[in-house]
Formats: C-alpha cells, structure tokens, sequence
C-alpha cells in the first residue's frame, strides 16, 4: 500500500478545519446582559413559562452567584496602569479564547 501524497494530506487536514470552523449566522446580534432575576421576572405573566424556567433553574436561580465567595471576581473592564506608559484596558466581552490579549512582564 502506498503512502498518501503529501498534497492529499494537507487538503483532508484542510478540510477538518473547515468542518470544525463555526457557522456564522447572517443577522444574529448577541443578546444584552441581563441579571437572571431580570429573566426570571420577564414574562411574569405567563404561568406556562414561569413553569418552565422554574424546571430549568430549579433552586439555583437565587444561588448563581454568591456575593459572599471570595473565589469569583467579576469584572467589566480590565485596566493595567504601567508606569511611564498610558493604561492599557481590556474588555472581557471583546476577547477571544483563542489569541493572547496582552503580555505581562516583570
């Protein structure tokens, strides 16, 4: 058995990488943050959904985030003040998992 060309190789691994890519969708705009009592509180008229968001949330929607746990920072912007050197600010919601926002040295 002979083994594949080198261009079939790179053309199948091309491939996967588009299969996995994400699909964008034309029109889709991101939601606005909303608290989940906000959610929760939407539509409070309608039994049927507040049934369902109930089943959904269970007893957790009063336990989502503890304001006493020291171990959970939330942030809307980080600011990094060097010295000699104007702020660099960053904006959570505008970071990508999969690129390097900064580099901090020592």
């Amino acid at each position: 058995m002979a083994a594949p060309k080198e261009e079939e190789v790179k053309k199948d691994d091309n491939e996967n990488k588009d299969e996995d890519a994400p699909e964008e969708t034309a029109g889709y705009k991101v939601a606005e943050k909303a608290s989940v009592n906000d959610i929760m509180n939407k539509d409070k008229d309608d039994v049927s959904l507040q049934k369902y968001k109930e089943q959904l949330m269970g007893g957790a929607k009063n336990a989502i985030i503890d304001p006493e746990d020291k171990r959970q920072v939330f942030f809307d912007t980080l600011v990094i003040e060097p010295e000699g050197r104007k702020p660099i600010e960053l904006d959570p919601a505008k970071c990508s998992a999969d690129t390097v926002a900064f580099v901090l040295k020592e």
